[in-house]
């Protein structure tokens, strides 16, 4: 990363339905992919207390990454997040 980026981190989670443990692992699994593009990858049971296996409700996927950007593309993710604009005068 040189002084003109920025790293993004980025989240994608969801629901995986009609897949299961099995055994049932209520702790849930983890992976990690390590450089140049490091990766981790968690599938737990949505409600381990009563569905261990994730039969019933299905297992929570949560991936998490992070990326190099130039400092102008980080500025403007910060932005959308914060839903403020600063557009360009021409």
């Amino acid at each position: 990363m040189t002084a003109e980026e920025r790293n993004i981190d980025f989240l994608l989670t969801g629901t995986l339905e009609g897949v299961f443990f099995n055994p049932f692992r209520p702790e849930g699994l983890q992976f990690t992919a390590g450089p140049p593009n490091p990766l981790n990858v968690r599938v737990a049971p949505e409600k381990p207390d009563s569905d261990p296996g994730g039969f019933q409700h299905g297992l929570n996927c949560r991936s998490v990454t992070s990326r190099s950007v130039p400092t102008k593309l980080a500025n403007f993710v910060e932005q959308l997040i914060h839903r403020k604009f600063d557009w360009p005068v021409r």
